[in-house]
C-alpha cells in the first residue's frame, strides 16, 4: 500500500467487490438447521453462484459467542468446521477474504438456549458461552480482563489449523483482510457521565464494579496529566487514547502471525472528532472501514418511495472527512436497505469508488437454501435466484464499481447516470454495463444499441441478443466460434411482502423463525419461452443437461421452453 491506495502484488490498484455470508453462524446457521438444510452443501451451491456473479470477496464476522468460552479459548464445534469449510472452499474458488474475529453480538443460539429451556438455562448448558457476554460492549475497549480474553482468543484462532487444509490463516493467501472487532462502542462522554451519575447502584453487584473501573482509569490519566475533568476535550482525548492502545494491541497478535501479509483494517467511527481522528491515523491499522448506507442508516420501512441517486450523492458528503487520510478505504457494508429496485446498488457502486474504496461488501447475501423466506437482517434482501433484479443489478454495479475511478464526479441527474460503459436509470429501476467483451443488464433494453459483441451476457428481460418471458437472470458465455453456454435460473415471483410490512427499528430484523413465518418467495419449475438472438447462432441446435447427459431441444418457430439449468447452443 502507498500513500492510501491498496496494490495488489503486480502492483495494480485492487478492487475487490463481495458480499458479507454468515451460512456458519448466527441465524443463518439456525435457518438453515431450521429447513433441515446440509450446511455444507448449501455453501457449496452458493459459492457456485457467487463464481457467476463475478463475487471475488467474501467478508464474514466470526461470532466469538458461537465458538469462544468465558475466559476466550476457542472452542471446537460445528460453526468452528463449518467456517473451516467455508475458507477452504473459497481458497479453492479463488474468492478472497475479509474476516472480522470479533463480532460480539449477541446470536440466536444463545436465545434459542434460553427460549428452550427457559427456567432450567443456565451459562454452562453451552461450552461456548463466549466472552463477549461478559463484557459491556465498550469494556472491550479498555477493560483488562476483556482485552487478556480477545488475545488469548485471537492467539488460539491464529494458531489453530483448518481441519480440512491442515493449514492456518497466515497460510491462505485469499485471507487478504483482518478487522479485528465489528462497530465496537467506544468510552464515549455519555458513557463516562452515565457511570458517574449511577457509580453507587453499579458497585453493588459483581458486573457493575468490573464496568466502573473505567472511571478508575480516568482518574488516573487526569492525574498523571494534571488534567481538568471540567474541559469537554479531555474525555475526547482520553476516549482516543485508549482506542489507540486497544487497536495497537489487538494487531499486535496479528503481526506476530502475519507480520505485513494482510491489510489490517479498524472502523471509522468517532472521524469528525479531531482526537480520534488523529488516533486512527497514527494506530497500526492499514485501512478504515466504512459502512455505505442510503440513506444514511441501516434499519427502515419501506424505500421503493426514495429517489436514491439523489440520496447517494448526498451521502457521499458524509465520506468528506476521509479523504486525505493516508490509509486505505474498505467498506465492509453496504446497501440502500427496505426497497428490491436495483438501480440503488449501480449507484452505490459509482459513489463508493469515486470516493477511494476499493473493497466493498454488500450486507448481506442470504443462502438459496433458505432464500425463499428473507429470514435474516430481511431490510437488506439479496440472493440471485429469489431477488433477480437486484441479482443481476448487483453483478453489474460489481464492474461499475471495478471501473470507476477516485475522483470521478457523481452525475447531477436525479433520474440517469450514464457513461461509456454503464447506464442506472431510476424510472425503469435499470443498470446496464458493457465493455468490449462484457455486457450485464437487469431489465429488458432491446433497444440498447450494444457497441460490440460481447463473449459474456449476464441479464433478465429481453435485450437485442435473448428473448425471455421471465423475470429471472440468465448468464450466456461464448465457448468458442461454435458453441455457447447458457444457464438459466427458474423464474420468480413474490407471494408475500419480503419486508412483512414493518417499520423496523434497532435489532428488530436480525432473525425469523423459519419454522412460524410463511414464504415470501417461489420460484416457478415451468419453463418459459427464451430465443437466441445471438449472432450466427440464431438457428443452432440447443441441448439441455439433464440426468447426466445432453438432450436436443425442441424449437418452435426459433423459441424453447427454458426450464432451469444448464444448455449448449451449438451451430
Amino acid at each position: 500500500m502507498v500513500d492510501g491506495i491498496i496494490y495488489d502484488s503486480d502492483g495494480t490498484e485492487v478492487r475487490l467487490w463481495g458480499v458479507n455470508y454468515y451460512a456458519p453462524f448466527h441465524h443463518n446457521y439456525y435457518n438453515l438447521k431450521e429447513v433441515g438444510a446440509d450446511h455444507f452443501a448449501a455453501i457449496d451451491r452458493d459459492i457456485e453462484d457467487f463464481k457467476r456473479m463475478g463475487i471475488d470477496l467474501v467478508r464474514m464476522h466470526i461470532f466469538d459467542r458461537e465458538i469462544s468460552d468465558i475466559d476466550g479459548n476457542v472452542v471446537d464445534n460445528e460453526h468452528l468446521e463449518l467456517m473451516d469449510y467455508l475458507i477452504q472452499r473459497l481458497f479453492e474458488e479463488e474468492i478472497y477474504l475479509m474476516l472480522t474475529p470479533i463480532a460480539w453480538w449477541n446470536t440466536c443460539e444463545n436465545q434459542v438456549m434460553v427460549t428452550k429451556n427457559y427456567a432450567y438455562w443456565d451459562v454452562g448448558q453451552n461450552p461456548a458461552f463466549g466472552f463477549s457476554n461478559m463484557y459491556p460492549k465498550h469494556s472491550m475497549i479498555w477493560h483488562e480482563g476483556a482485552m487478556n480474553a480477545q488475545e488469548t482468543y485471537l492467539d488460539q484462532l491464529f494458531e489453530r489449523k483448518n481441519r480440512y487444509s491442515q493449514k492456518r490463516w497466515n497460510e491462505y493467501d485469499n485471507i487478504v483482510v483482518l478487522e479485528i472487532i465489528n462497530e465496537p462502542d467506544y468510552p464515549y462522554l455519555d458513557v463516562i457521565s452515565k457511570l458517574k451519575n449511577n457509580e453507587e447502584a453499579l458497585r453493588k453487584n459483581p458486573i457493575g464494579r468490573e464496568e466502573v473501573k473505567l472511571l478508575e482509569i480516568f482518574d488516573e490519566y487526569l492525574k498523571s496529566n494534571s488534567f481538568n475533568d471540567d474541559d469537554e476535550n479531555v474525555r475526547h482525548k482520553f476516549c482516543a487514547e485508549l482506542v489507540e492502545r486497544y487497536i495497537n494491541r489487538m494487531f499486535e497478535v496479528v503481526e506476530r502471525f502475519f507480520g505485513d501479509t494482510v491489510l489490517k483494517s479498524h472502523i471509522h467511527y468517532g472521524f469528525e472528532n479531531k482526537y480520534m481522528h488523529k488516533s486512527l491515523e497514527t494506530a497500526k491499522n492499514d485501512c478504515i472501514s466504512y459502512t455505505v448506507y442510503a440513506p444514511n442508516y441501516f434499519d427502515s420501512a419501506h424505500n421503493d418511495f426514495m429517489n436514491m441517486l439523489k440520496e447517494i450523492r448526498d451521502v457521499k458528503g458524509f465520506y468528506k472527512d476521509i479523504y486525505n487520510i493516508k490509509k486505505g478505504r474498505i467498506c465492509y457494508e453496504f446497501n440502500a436497505p427496505s426497497t428490491l429496485q436495483g438501480y440503488t446498488l449501480g449507484a452505490l457502486g459509482f459513489m463508493m469508488a469515486s470516493i477511494g474504496i476499493q473493497i466493498a461488501a454488500y450486507f448481506t447475501y442470504t443462502p438459496v437454501d433458505i432464500a425463499e423466506y428473507n429470514p435474516g437482517w430481511i431490510v437488506h434482501y439479496l440472493n440471485i435466484y429469489h431477488t433477480p433484479s437486484r441479482g443481476a443489478a448487483f453483478v453489474a454495479a460489481g464492474e461499475i464499481f471495478r471501473i470507476t475511478q477516485k475522483g470521478d464526479e457523481i452525475p447531477e441527474s436525479d433520474e440517469i447516470w450514464k457513461n461509456n460503459f454503464y447506464t442506472i436509470e431510476k424510472k425503469y429501476d435499470k443498470v446496464i454495463f458493457e465493455d468490449d467483451d462484457t455486457f450485464i443488464y437487469s431489465s429488458s433494453c432491446e433497444d440498447y444499441d450494444v457497441k460490440s459483441l460481447p463473449s459474456k451476457i449476464i441479464g433478465r428481460g429481453n435485450s437485442k441478443f435473448i428473448k425471455h418471458k421471465g423475470n429471472s437472470c440468465y448468464f450466456l458465455k461464448k465457448i468458442s466460434n461454435m458453441e455457447l453456454a447458457l444457464t438459466v435460473f427458474p423464474n420468480q415471483r413474490y407471494v408475500s411482502d419480503p419486508f412483512r410490512g414493518k417499520a423496523f427499528s434497532a435489532m428488530a430484523n436480525r432473525y425469523i423463525d423459519c419454522n412460524r413465518e410463511s414464504v415470501v418467495s417461489r420460484l416457478d419449475e415451468k419453463g418459459l419461452k427464451m430465443r437466441i438472438n445471438y449472432p450466427k447462432f440464431e438457428n443452432a441446435k440447443i441441448y439441455f443437461l439433464k440426468n447426466g447427459s445432453w438432450q436436443e431441444v425442441k424449437l418452435t418457430k426459433g423459441e424453447f421452453e427454458a426450464q432451469q439449468g444448464e444448455y449448449r447452443i451449438v451451430r
